[in-house]
């Protein structure tokens, strides 16, 4: 599971605003390793909104589904001492918009991520 924040920056009457969305990701990836340090991921994931607001901390959370569906493809370095780094695209499937006035919206992330192992590989 992955704690992440997303969001996006519009204009809206000549005033740009930002839009804020804290998610709770948990990708469900096949992995292919290329050798003992690199492997390769993808599949879907699955993401739960937390929480939704703007620049002025306003609730945005009525105009946003509660949930996302993307697909979820990156790579992953296994380091020393347990540590593993890696890179990953999510490209999301479904509408966030709660009304389909303001047309489609969906989510494309680049998430840059450290870890450590807990138990083996």
């Amino acid at each position: 599971m992955l704690y992440s924040s997303k969001g996006s920056e519009f204009e809206f009457g000549g005033t740009t605003a930002t839009a804020k969305y804290n998610y709770l990701d948990i990708p469900i990836l096949l992995r292919y390793s290329i050798n003992e340090m690199i492997s390769l991921h993808a599949g879907p994931q699955i993401s739960l909104l937390m929480s939704a607001e703007d620049d002025d901390g306003n609730d945005l959370s009525d105009g946003v589904t509660g949930s996302d569906l993307g697909l979820s493809f990156g790579g992953q370095i296994d380091l020393p001492a347990g540590l593993v780094g890696g890179l990953r695209y999510n490209l999301g499937l479904s509408n966030i918009a709660e009304d389909d006035a303001g047309g489609e919206v969906k989510n494309k992330v680049f998430q840059v991520y450290v870890g450590y192992k807990l138990f083996g590989n």
